[in-house]
């Protein structure tokens, strides 16, 4: 079954152009070997909250949004990898019949594990802009 698209909340009555659109999530998994390690593996399921927001602000040419989710995770036997990974993301964008411009920043603080050689649950902080 789908979820249904969150309801976005008109602000242009305090500030023109500007709306919020809060959302929540809910999900669990399963994980057979949680810190990926080639011996002694622990397995356990993962319930994932996720509640969140996209900010925007519209004006003419002018984009500008921030969104934001944390994803609490709680582990159901084990309790120590239990932790919230932080997701920001702004995004401005100025349009023009003959210019675009497009500018976005990510930071994401998270504790997934890295799809290298290393293993474990290693915290990480990463920015991106593009």
């Amino acid at each position: 079954m789908a979820t249904p698209p969150a309801s976005a909340i008109e602000l242009g009555e305090w500030v023109r152009g500007l709306r919020l659109t809060p959302f929540f999530s809910q999900k669990f998994e399963y994980e057979s070997n949680v810190f990926q390690v080639p011996d002694g593996e622990q397995d356990d399921v993962i319930f994932t909250t996720i509640p969140g927001f996209i900010l925007e602000l519209y004006r003419s040419e002018l984009t500008l949004s921030l969104g934001y989710r944390a994803e609490f995770l709680s582990f159901l036997d084990l309790t120590s990898p239990n932790t919230v990974h932080n997701i920001v993301a702004l995004q401005g964008r100025y349009e023009t019949p003959r210019t675009l411009l497009s500018l976005r920043g990510d930071v994401i603080d998270t504790s997934e594990p890295p799809g290298t050689e290393l293993t474990g649950r290693i915290d990480s902080l990463t920015v991106s802009v593009a």
